[in-house]
C-alpha cells in the first residue's frame, strides 16, 4: 500500500479512513492496470463507463469539504475582523 501524500513515503498512517482510502486507490489501479478495453463486450464497456461515474460525486464531494472545513492558517485573517 502505497502513502497518498504523505511527507514520509514510508510511514503508513494510522487514521483507518485514510487507510481504507489507499486501500480502495491501491484496487482500482490493481483493477485497471491491465484491462483492455478493446476484449470488453458492450455490456462490461459499459459498467466501465458508469463506475468511475458514481465514484467520481463522493471524490468531488469529499475535496468540497476537505476544502470549506479547514481551519484558518496564521496569514487568514479571523472570521470577524473586519477588513
Amino acid at each position: 500500500m502505497a502513502p497518498m501524500f504523505m511527507d514520509n513515503p514510508s510511514e503508513v498512517s494510522s487514521n483507518p479512513v485514510i487507510v481504507a482510502v489507499e486501500q480502495a486507490r491501491d484496487a482500482l489501479l490493481a483493477a485497471l492496470g491491465g484491462l483492455s478495453f478493446g476484449l470488453l463486450g458492450d455490456e462490461e464497456s459499459l459498467s466501465m463507463l458508469l463506475a468511475p461515474a458514481g465514484i467520481s460525486p463522493c471524490c468531488s464531494a469529499t475535496r468540497v469539504r476537505l476544502c470549506t472545513s479547514a481551519p484558518p492558517t496564521d496569514s487568514s485573517p479571523p472570521p470577524s475582523a473586519e477588513r
